[in-house]
């Protein structure tokens, strides 16, 4: 019976010599020249660090896309983990968006020694800024995850007004007259909300009706959904990014509210949005 092949052909030989190396790693004899060279780059960057008063160096992690599998001859370029692990000094990656046909690139940022707190701020910064992170199309949230209790069809059944101080609600003088809000698996969401008294607006006003459809992120963490949209009814929100915090109720009821925003009679409100998933 013929053995297996695992190793294309042409790794198998540096593979064997690896696998059978007769030196442990505190005894090869080339480890103080590569110790050295090591020291020599870390002093480098420091240095490099000290002169332009840097708190971190960035670049993109990657300058190739991914190989196909069994794809042995296609230029590998430069993975620019080789700074972090010749120095040890650390390293962070994020998001940082997307080539065609749709391969997410990362970026890092490349600190001093212990700097991890100063990266984990700037990465998070950044990452709040951009929002390049997509989940991915084809997988969706796991079926007992978090998020798949926002994973549905929600009708609007009210709208009430909060007072962040007190925490008081009562129902909003203009409540829901309608609304559909659709959050699907893949991250993209639609909303349409028609609220009630719109028959006393002057005629074309869109007063009290909002559309727009985008994609939705969770941030556990805060508490809240975010709404980024990609198209608006109202042409001057497209691209605004609106925290919506969550709440569940005993009858499965989604509440969604608005962060506190100042009303013509002067009063600091938010508005709460109450859904009821659609079966």
């Amino acid at each position: 019976m013929a053995s297996k092949q695992y190793l294309a052909p042409r790794f198998e030989t540096a593979f064997t010599h690896q696998a059978n190396y007769q030196y442990k790693a505190d005894e090869d004899p080339t480890t103080p020249a590569k110790q050295k060279r090591s020291e020599e780059i870390r002093q480098a960057f420091l240095k490099a660090f000290d002169a332009a008063r840097l708190d971190a160096i960035v670049y993109p992690q990657f300058n190739f896309p991914p190989k196909k599998n069994g794809d042995t001859y296609t230029p590998l370029g430069r993975d620019q983990n080789l700074y972090s692990s010749v120095t040890g000094f650390p390293a962070l990656v994020v998001p940082m968006g997307f080539v065609a046909p749709g391969l997410p690139m990362g970026l890092q940022f490349f600190g001093r020694p212990w700097s991890e707190a100063t990266l984990f701020e700037i990465g998070y910064g950044y990452e709040q800024a951009t929002h390049h992170r997509l989940p991915p199309p084809t997988t969706p949230p796991l079926k007992d995850s978090f998020a798949s209790k926002f994973i549905g069809t929600w009708k609007l059944i009210a709208i009430a007004d909060r007072d962040p101080k007190t925490g008081a609600q009562t129902p909003a003088e203009r409540g829901a007259a309608d609304g559909q809000l659709v959050y699907a698996p893949n991250g993209r969401l639609s909303v349409q909300i028609v609220r009630s008294g719109r028959d006393k607006l002057p005629v074309g006003s869109a007063d009290g009706f909002s559309s727009y459809f985008g994609r939705w992120e969770l941030l556990t963490a805060e508490g809240c959904v975010v709404h980024h949209q990609d198209g608006n009814l109202n042409q001057s929100r497209i691209g605004e990014a609106g925290k919506r915090y969550y709440g569940f109720d005993a009858q499965g009821h989604l509440s969604l509210t608005t962060p506190p925003s100042k009303r013509p009679d002067g009063r600091e409100l938010s508005s709460v949005f109450i859904w009821e998933r659609i079966p």
